[in-house]
Formats: structure tokens, sequence, C-alpha cells
């Protein structure tokens, strides 16, 4: 979904590494672009969230999709999520370019096996951040870690390598 919002693969600019598959069992998530509608972000949250059970299904998601769609089919112009969705349209046409992507050599869409000894507990973030068309803090996988890692100082985690 996140791609959906932003036209590049989540995580496209870091590598995909032990830290990275780390960094989101301790809650790191990626970002949406600014203009996302809110309502969108939400469902976005829902479908990130670390218990799978509180995740909605294929069919949860089909309904409220098809509910969007419908405002806009009706043409409800004044309705809010038809305005959210329109001006997020307008803001990605003018702000974000499809030409942009540029992906981390590093950067895997390929499902993998990786073992951790001791992994902590999923987690929630805060939710979904918005991000800067303007600015991406290239050290923002770093950053996560080791606060992640620095809260909870107490529980060791071990990381098998896979690489031999």
């Amino acid at each position: 979904m996140v791609e959906m919002s932003t036209g590049k693969p989540p995580y496209g600019n870091i590598s995909h590494s032990d830290d990275l598959a780390l960094a989101i069992c301790v809650g790191l998530r990626p970002k949406v672009i600014r203009g996302t509608p809110k309502c969108y972000i939400e469902l976005v949250n829902k479908c990130l969230d670390s218990d799978p059970e509180k995740r909605p299904s294929c069919n949860e998601l089909l309904s409220v999709i098809f509910k969007w769609n419908l405002e806009f089919i009706n043409g409800k112009t004044e309705s809010e999520i038809v305005k959210e969705f329109s001006n997020a349209d307008a803001i990605v046409s003018r702000e974000y370019s499809s030409n942009e992507i540029t992906l981390h050599p590093e950067a895997i869409y390929t499902s993998r096996h990786m073992n951790f000894r001791n992994l902590p507990k999923s987690r929630n973030s805060l939710g979904v951040q918005v991000e800067n068309s303007e600015f991406s803090d290239p050290n923002l996988l770093e950053n996560f870690i080791y606060d992640a890692v620095k809260e909870q100082s107490q529980d060791k985690i071990e990381v098998e390598s896979t690489n031999e």
C-alpha cells in the first residue's frame, strides 16, 4: 500500500540487510508521501500492525477501497474522501516524478531466509510517517536500530550469518 502512495518500493534507498529486518520487527515503518489522504494512512497503519490478527483481511481491504471508489463513481465531489484523494493526485503529479526511482544496489525484493536468535517481540511504531520530498535521512535505519537496541539493552539479539 505504501508503494501505491509513493510510486516507489518501500525501503528502496537502503540495503535490505539483517539490520533492516530487525528494525522492522521493532517498529520501523515505510513512509508515505506528503498529501497522502488521512484515511489511506490509517488503512496503511492497520495493514502494518505488528499483530497479524489485527490486520484487515483482503475482503475488508477490498470493501474499504470499493467504498472509496464508489464516492468517485457517484460524483460526490464534495466528499472529504474525494477531496483528499484529488488533492493527493495533484501533489504527486506536481512534486514527485516516477523518473526519480533509484534503488539501493542491496535492495532485494525477493523472499530469502534470515536466521535470528532471540528476536525481539514485534511491536508497532507510532505509525507511518509522511516523507518530505526534499529531505530523506540517509542514517534513518542506523538511528532507528541504535535507539531500539539501546531501549532493549537487556535482551541480546543474535543474528546467524546466512552468507558463506
